[in-house]
């Protein structure tokens, strides 16, 4: 079993075609080879999980186990990237520029469950590269403290390769400060010891989260 062209530790369920129960599983080893013995002859079908860092993957597939003889089989679980370049304003390198994405859609992934965000930092020439991503539609953004934060961008990450070059252009922040009150929607009174969460319309999260600790709810 292979990864990103390097061999990975992972699980393996086996089942009967046309879903059945999951009837026997196998680990790899530290090579990414396995050998599962006894199976009766037909088509079996396969489930594949493995864990890269902090994505967890899952793959299905299927073999065909014959009458007499064994069956060899290489599986590669797709990988692909987020790649690209941060600038400032006026188009020169931003080197330490924390990059991050967030999964925009976990209906789309191919066959796997990511981690919701990865992160990055650019290089000296402004380039970062997100590996092991599973293929699907991201939102991307990068901040550097000093220099300003890109405005977020969407990308698309093919099953096996790097997404089209995203160029992330820190701007300077126009922030403001929101002042509410928490009220109880019952007696309409002022609601003490409350949380107050910020996001956008596309579901990121754009504020930590505010304490509200005093009588008057705000």
């Amino acid at each position: 079993m292979v990864h990103s062209g390097k061999p990975v530790v992972g699980m393996i369920y086996f089942s009967r075609e046309n879903g059945g129960p999951i009837s026997r599983r196998v680990q790899t080893d530290s090579m990414g080879a396995f050998e599962m013995k006894g199976l009766s002859p037909g088509r079996w079908e396969l489930r594949i999980v493995i864990k890269s860092g902090a994505l967890m993957r899952s793959v299905e597939d299927s073999v065909e186990i014959p009458e007499v003889g064994d069956v060899h089989r290489t599986f590669v679980i797709p990988a692909g990237a987020i790649a690209g370049r941060v600038v400032d304003s006026r188009g020169a390198a931003v080197q330490g520029a924390a990059v991050t994405m967030l999964l925009r859609d976990p209906g789309t992934s191919y066959g796997s469950v990511p981690a919701r965000t990865r992160s990055a930092f650019s290089a000296a020439d402004g380039s970062f590269r997100i590996p092991d991503v599973a293929a699907g539609f991201y939102t991307v953004t990068a901040r550097k403290d000093g220099v300003g934060a890109a405005r977020p961008t969407d990308v698309q990450v093919p099953a096996e390769a790097d997404s089209p070059e995203v160029t992330l252009r820190l701007g300077t922040e126009n922030t403001g400060t929101l002042v509410s009150v928490a009220l109880d929607m019952v007696t309409g009174l002022p609601l003490p010891e409350s949380w107050c969460l910020l996001s956008t319309p596309a579901g990121r999260m754009s504020h930590a989260a505010a304490h509200v600790d005093d009588l008057s709810g705000r």
